[in-house]
Order: C-alpha cells, then sequence, then structure tokens
C-alpha cells in the first residue's frame, strides 16, 4: 500500500492555468491539422501570435518532467484515485496531477505535430489524421482530470486554422489566462509558483 501511495504522490502537479492552456493548445493543434489545407497554411498560423514559439516553451517545459520509462504505472485503480486527488486538488489547491503515462503522450505528440510545422510547405505527411486523434485524445485524457467542465468546454473553443467566421472562439490566452506559460507559476511539483 505504502508503495502505492507513494507512485501516485510522485506524479506531476501543475498550475490550474497551465493545465488549461496545455488542452487548449491540444485542441488548436488538431483543429488546424483537421482544417489546414497544406503546412503552409498552418506554418503561417502558427507563425501568428507566435504560437509556435509557445509550444516550444510548452515542451522545453514539459520534457524534463516526463519519466522516458512509461512502465511504472499504478493500475486502473491508481488512475481512478489520483483522478480523485486531482479533483480534490484543483479544487483546495488549485493544481492538477497528471500521471507519467499522459504527460508522457503530450510531449510525443506535440513533438510530431512540431515535426510538422519543420516539413516542406504543401506536403503533409502520411498519418496526418492518426496524428490529429492522438492530439484530440491526450486533450481529452487531460481535461479528465479537471473538475470544471464548463473550463474544458471553453478549451475546445479556441481558435484554429480556417475557422469558420461566424463561431466565437478564443486565442489561448483568453481561456487560460495571461500567465498561464510563466514557468515559476506553472510548475507546482516543487513547491514553485504562488502560494
Amino acid at each position: 500500500m505504502v508503495e502505492f501511495l507513494d507512485k501516485l504522490m510522485k506524479k506531476y502537479k501543475f498550475s490550474r492555468e497551465f493545465i488549461v492552456g496545455l488542452i487548449a493548445c491540444l485542441n488548436q493543434a488538431a483543429l488546424s491539422l483537421h482544417r489546414a489545407t497544406s503546412t503552409s497554411q498552418l506554418i503561417a498560423f502558427y507563425k501568428e501570435e507566435k504560437r509556435h514559439d509557445m509550444l516550444n516553451m510548452i515542451l522545453n517545459f514539459l520534457q524534463p518532467r516526463y519519466t522516458k520509462s512509461i512502465n511504472d504505472q499504478v493500475g486502473m485503480l491508481g488512475e481512478i484515485w489520483l483522478k480523485f486527488l486531482s479533483w480534490y486538488s484543483w479544487k483546495i489547491f488549485k493544481v492538477a496531477n497528471l500521471p507519467d503515462k499522459t504527460v508522457y503522450c503530450a510531449v510525443n505528440e506535440l513533438k510530431a505535430f512540431l515535426a510538422i510545422l519543420e516539413e516542406q510547405p504543401n506536403i503533409f505527411p502520411k498519418n496526418r489524421i492518426e496524428l490529429r486523434m492522438n492530439l484530440n485524445k491526450v486533450a481529452e485524457e487531460i481535461a479528465s482530470y479537471v473538475p470544471d467542465r464548463s473550463l474544458v468546454k471553453k478549451t475546445q473553443k479556441v481558435c484554429h486554422v480556417n475557422q469558420a467566421k461566424h463561431l466565437s472562439l478564443y486565442e489561448v490566452e483568453e481561456i487560460a489566462g495571461s500567465q498561464w506559460l510563466d514557468i515559476s507559476f506553472c510548475d507546482r511539483s516543487r513547491g514553485n509558483g504562488r502560494p
């Protein structure tokens, strides 16, 4: 039992704003992949508002924090318990707990998406649909650790490539707050950030 609880407590804690921003970024990437007709459209969109830099900042922040081996899992019961702890932590301590596996998947999918932005214009990789589905899946997995369902819905209303003009869509900063990528504010795993 002690070993089980030890595994749970070693999971990563992030500020609520960072988690919301991460979900919005993953949704934005998935929607953009779906709506873009060429990589040049994606590249142009991600150069606007320094979105490409934002994705690199997320990766630079997350990469050192994920476990290269995802074999050290806590099982189904542990995942349910971790979700409960995360919902409790969200309400009381204003943080969210994510398991290694979820952080690992987020890093890998963001890396794959950034690789597309480095590709030759007008050439989409063959795994475009699979990547879009994986980005959606990771966003939904992270969202399952967020008890505020209205906030999760708002992350799905993020601006993207070729968005419909009649929709009310938001930039990531409008959804997550202007300080969501302030790294000292994001990382709560070592007691950093605001109290």
